[in-house]
């Protein structure tokens, strides 16, 4: 039981941070309960051991099939930085494609944040839908500006990225996805602080 709260709580963070704009989220209570969850840990297991994304990923649930038919939007985070977004209509949208074997869905949007073999893997990606888009971070950042684009079902947005030594400004991009149903995602690709 404790294990399974646990991951739900993970699961539930790991959504936090890809998920804006939700009006039901309440911190207060999932801090109450990642608090709780915290100190009953302590009682058992040392906290601390091993890579933090390796005990995350270690206790997240298994996947269940997902369609691309229409119905509610799903987030898959598929390791490393590689994400798959099902949006309400049914559309696939693979971003920064590396990690992970949850490829099957024909894609109709895939974004790449950056050059690095890490997120930029999108031969990975073989089934594609007829029109299916790749936007990679040169087209989204020319000439200095940064660059929208309106698909109907998402309109992605370019962002600052990178100002770290590996991860020139000038090179990489974040993306904002704002869905027809009004939600949003900010990825960040591989990014340090930025305004």
């Amino acid at each position: 039981m404790r294990k399974r709260k646990r991951t739900l709580i993970s699961a539930g963070l790991l959504a936090l941070v890809f998920l804006t704009g939700c009006s039901d989220t309440t911190i207060p209570a999932q801090e109450e309960s990642r608090n709780s969850s915290t100190q009953e840990s302590e009682s058992g297991a040392q906290e601390g051991d091993g890579d933090m994304a390796e005990n995350i990923s270690a206790e997240l649930p298994e996947t269940e099939e997902i369609s691309s038919e229409p119905g509610p939007a799903t987030l898959l985070y598929q390791g490393q930085a590689s994400i798959r977004v099902v949006t309400d209509e049914g559309k696939v949208i693979y971003i920064d494609p590396y990690a992970g074997d949850s490829y099957e869905l024909p894609a109709d949007l895939i974004l790449v944040t950056h050059a690095h073999f890490d997120h930029s893997q999108t031969d990975k990606v073989e089934n594609r839908n007829e029109g299916c888009r790749i936007i990679t971070y040169a087209e989204a950042l020319q000439d200095g500006a940064h660059r929208t684009f309106d698909l109907g079902y998402v309109t992605v947005e370019a962002v600052e990225a990178g100002y770290n030594p590996l991860h020139d400004a000038g090179d990489c991009v974040g993306y904002v996805l704002t869905f027809s149903n009004g939600k949003s995602v900010y990825v960040t690709g591989d990014t340090s602080k930025t305004e």
